[in-house]
């Protein structure tokens, strides 16, 4: 299972002492990639959007 971010303010959310606001662009891009790369090595993958705590 992998995590993907809905938007900035989701991520800024749960990482609320980084600052640059960009990296769930990264985070989201990496998570596709390794999705990408699990599935043409046959092995069952999923992405689910990210629940950070309240």
């Amino acid at each position: 299972m992998l995590a993907y971010w809905r938007d900035a303010a989701q991520w800024a959310k749960a990482h609320p002492e980084d600052e640059d606001a960009g990296m769930w662009r990264i985070e989201n891009a990496a998570a596709r990639l390794a999705a990408d790369r699990l599935h043409a090595m046959g092995l069952p993958v999923a992405i689910a959007y990210a629940e950070p705590e309240a």
